[in-house]
């Protein structure tokens, strides 16, 4: 990354290329035209003009002057890192019809423009840095640079989140990776896979960019992530004073932390469009600067801008920088108003595998945190495939296609409190000592809280701490397992604690006190199998009821067997005002006390077998009690009891203090016999 790298007999082949298949023009002294399918541009005369068809291991770069012709190939052979944009120019034949426009967005550099000429079939890449003028000219037309990438929206980046296949790696694993200018093709990697290195720094753009990406592609990362690769996104942003020896775009220092800003949301878009989505790692590469004064503090402004917008994007934030600028300054904010990076990558070629170095003391950025670039631009060869590499030991945060909920067990923080993971659900932690001490955790954006579950999937298995008691989660809720082994395979087992299982109605313990309506389940003893509605099991007779077999969470049969213990989170009867349809009969029901009464048809019904209803006896008729001299709390428990209802309730206005009301008229005669559910109204006095 530190310097810009070309192997001396690639140079000497690109700048001595013939041009083959265009045409060379007379032009005005100094320049000279050159024709390509038809289209006519106009370059300096010492721009080296490369045949990518004659040259396809030529590496595109935008960091030097030159003409590109044609497609860039699968083969490139790029330096381990470049950096910095100038004036050059990439002409390619296009695909016909709106593919075309698609390639040249997709193509369209940050510091530069990318358009389509459907007249003649080409797209034309252009970059510039202080000459626009030259670009103008070659192209005979004004330019306008790529438009700045708002934010992603909160709606795209939540769902990006919870449609991520769920991340199963707790801690980074320390391994060797490599970086290298422009991702290597998919038959160089799977040469790789011979080499000692599992993780490759990807180059996502950014305004200093330098070369072409023609393989990076989702699917591209699908396969290399698929073939076990762990990925670290990297981002070419603005550069601090000094950098690239001048020749690189640099930071303003009144606009430091809005260019920042716009920098994690372009970075965030980018890996959003490639398939990494939210909860992973994106670095900025903030290269070699001169440190000090205002120079520091626009770069120490542009990385917060960077981490607080990536942070509200959803993504970890990552800076590499040299040991002895961006790193020393990082490390002498801590503490600061700087918003602090999660990640680190020291640039530090002294050759060791380790991350730890002597610009960085022990304590900062010490829970796996750290990425190590130990040796600079190099070639190594694999399984035949020859590449010129950064190496780097990785004891921090790298990417994926997976990226959220955190594993189960693993503690995250948000706004202060702590909580554990179990199921894709934040368990709350009223204190460390309940979870055997403190330990190490991730602190979650907003968008990364919204996108957790708000209780642990079906079938989650918790252990309270201080009882060792097990608990299986079905619809939301914690029901006893009395025999862990009864219900399979073994499982993981999360220990919480024990104030969740104590507090089940407090929306900090992401537990239900009884199965959601609707919930399936099945006794593992029996094979047996339930329906879970008004909080009481409904047996199910066969799945053809339900159109086949549905997904059910398997079960202890001691939650079935003891309805009446508060640990089995099963009652025995519905509760009251349960609703449900028995499919076969097409028949509505409404419990009361246990009993069901037909009612009319209704929405928000739960579907039941008709077998399940007949454990529940249908409720007699409403035999009208006598109500009057009752207290109100006596009337109401009298008219339950005699399957009636409550209807109208007139009390007086004013009552003396001290006085009780009593029933004084009710209606419906006592002992007469109406359908189950008759109102009746009382008049108090």
């Amino acid at each position: 990354m530190n310097t810009v790298r070309m192997r001396i007999a690639l140079l000497a082949a690109a700048l001595m290329a013939l041009v083959v298949g265009a045409g060379v023009a007379s032009a005005a002294p100094g320049l000279k035209a050159i024709r390509y399918h038809g289209y006519r541009v106009t370059i300096p005369a010492a721009w080296p003009v490369i045949d990518l068809a004659v040259h396809p291991t030529a590496c595109v770069r935008f960091d030097r002057h030159a003409l590109y012709l044609g497609t860039p190939g699968t083969r490139e052979v790029c330096p381990g890192a470049a950096i910095g944009h100038t004036e050059a120019l990439l002409i390619e034949p296009a695909p016909r019809g709106p593919a075309a426009t698609r390639r040249a967005h997709a193509l369209a550099p940050a510091s530069g423009t990318a358009f389509a000429v459907p007249s003649v079939g080409v797209i034309v890449v252009a970059t510039w840095s202080a000459h626009e003028p030259v670009i103008v000219r070659a192209l005979g037309r004004r330019v306008t640079a790529t438009p700045s990438v708002s934010a992603p929206s909160a709606a795209l980046i939540t769902g990006a989140l919870r449609a991520a296949p769920r991340n199963t790696t707790l801690a980074p694993s320390t391994t060797l990776g490599f970086d290298t200018c422009t991702a290597p093709s998919l038959a160089a990697m799977a040469a790789w896979a011979a080499s000692p290195y599992r993780t490759i720094g990807v180059y996502l753009g950014g305004a200093n960019s330098a070369c072409a990406q023609p393989n990076l592609t989702p699917s591209w990362i699908q396969a290399v992530t698929g073939a076990g690769w762990r990925m670290i996104p990297t981002y070419v942003g603005l550069q601090g004073s000094g950098s690239c020896g001048g020749g690189c775009a640099t930071i303003s220092a009144s606009q430091a932390k809005a260019q920042g800003t716009a920098a994690a949301n372009d970075a965030a878009s980018k890996a959003l469009a490639l398939g990494i989505p939210p909860g992973n790692p994106i670095y900025d590469d903030m290269e070699q600067y001169n440190r000090g004064g205002a120079g520091t503090a626009a770069v120490m402004a542009y990385l917060s801008g960077w981490t607080s917008q990536l942070h509200a994007d959803g993504y970890t934030s990552g800076v590499y920088s040299s040991a002895s600028s961006g790193i020393t300054d990082l490390v002498n904010a801590v503490g600061t108003s700087t918003v602090e990076p999660d990640e680190i990558w020291i640039g530090d070629w002294n050759g060791l595998q380790s991350t730890t170095d002597p610009y960085v003391p022990a304590s900062d950025w010490s829970n796996h945190q750290r990425v190590h670039q130990y040796q600079g631009g190099h070639t190594e060869r694999y399984g035949g495939t020859t590449l010129d590499i950064d190496s780097d030991f990785v004891d921090g945060a790298t990417a994926g296609t997976a990226g959220f909920p955190p594993p189960d067990g693993s503690f995250v923080s948000y706004q202060g409190k702590a909580y554990r993971m179990a199921g894709g659900a934040p368990l709350y932690v009223s204190s460390w000592a309940a979870v055997g001490g403190a330990q190490p955790s991730l602190t979650l954006t907003t968008l990364q809280w919204r996108a957790l579950r708000s209780v642990p999937s079906n079938g989650t298995l918790i252990q309270s701490m201080s009882t060792g008691k097990v608990y299986e989660i079905a619809g939301g809720a914690p029901l006893y397992v009395s025999n862990v082994g009864a219900l399979g395979s073994a499982r993981t087992v999360v220990g919480v604690d024990q104030w969740d299982l104590a507090n089940l109605t407090n929306t900090a313990a992401h537990l239900r006190p009884y199965p959601t309506d609707g919930t399936f389940v099945t006794v593992a003893q029996t094979a047996r199998a339930y329906r879970i509605v008004g909080d009481a099991p409904f047996p199910i007779s066969s799945w053809t009821v339900f159109g086949g077999l549905q997904p059910s969470v398997t079960i202890d049969s001691w939650d079935v067997l003891h309805p009446a213990n508060p640990a089995s989170r099963l009652r025995a009867r519905p509760v009251n005002g349960t609703r449900v349809k028995a499919i076969a009969s097409g028949i509505y029901w409404q419990f009361v006390s246990g009993y069901r009464s037909r009612i009319a048809a209704a929405a928000r019904v739960v579907p039941v077998d008709d077998a399940g209803l007949a454990l529940f006896p249908v409720a007699p008729p409403c035999t009208v009690p006598k109500l009057t001299h009752l207290t109100i709390v006596k009337a109401r428990l009298a008219v339950a009891h005699a399957f009636c209802a409550l209807g109208t309730v007139h009390r007086p206005r004013v009552v003396a203090r001290g006085h009780v009301l009593h029933v004084s008229r009710q209606s419906g005669k006592p002992g007469t016999r109406h359908i189950t559910g008759y109102r009746i109204g009382l008049t108090l006095s």
